[in-house]
């Protein structure tokens, strides 16, 4: 059965870029698996021992084109990136976490 995706999400899609710098894999799972909380549960808190960035991108229908990029991966890291925002982008409730900053721009007419 497939995912529902509630009109306002269709209507106004907002990707979530979360990033901590030099985390783990491991450290990194963990912190998706508190934002989902969050997320689902206003009152459950993030409480970390490291600096968290976290981005709402809202993305605009009438854009012409999408940039999105980090300074600071590799090839192999690109190509994994560029699955996350395919993801995100097929569905609203995705979240990107990485450990590196990640940066949006929506190219308007």
């Amino acid at each position: 059965m497939g995912k529902k995706v509630s009109a306002s999400a269709k209507e106004n899609p907002v990707i979530n870029i979360v990033w901590a710098e030099g985390l783990s894999t491991t450290e990194l799972k963990v912190l998706r698996k508190k934002i989902e909380e969050s997320i689902k549960n206003p009152d459950f808190p993030i409480i970390a021992n490291y600096e968290i960035h976290w981005d709402q991108i809202h993305i605009d229908k009438n854009a012409v084109g999408r940039v999105v990029w980090s300074d600071m991966i590799d090839e192999k890291e690109v190509e994994k990136l560029s699955l996350e925002v395919a993801k995100a982008l097929k569905d609203p409730d995705y979240i990107i976490v990485v450990n590196y900053p990640v940066y949006w721009n929506e190219i308007q007419k």
